[in-house]
């Protein structure tokens, strides 16, 4: 019985660090609009990794914020898909 609770403990310990490790790799800071206005290489490139995964990463703050600066500076429509989900809160909420 102990022997078990020793494995449980050290699968436990071990696991719960693999997961700091992970979540800490994956933390990104998050950008204002007005940064992303203001650093439009920064701009681009975020937008061009949030246009490839618009279903994961495009609904994200930072790329919230690059397709609303992108949208500022350039005066056209985000080329960000919508979130069906967004847009019913949005009715709703009207």
């Amino acid at each position: 019985m102990k022997r078990i609770m020793v494995v449980l403990f050290i699968m436990v310990f071990v696991l719960s660090g693999c997961g700091t490790l992970i979540a800490a790799r994956s933390f990104e800071v998050t950008r204002t609009v007005e940064w992303y206005k203001e650093n439009p290489d920064e701009r681009k490139a975020k937008l061009v990794v949030c246009r490839n995964d618009p279903g994961g990463k495009g609904y994200t703050n930072n790329c919230v914020n690059a397709e609303a600066a992108e949208e500022a500076v350039t005066g056209k429509p985000s080329k960000q898909p919508t979130n069906p989900l967004i847009e019913e809160q949005k009715k709703r909420a009207k």
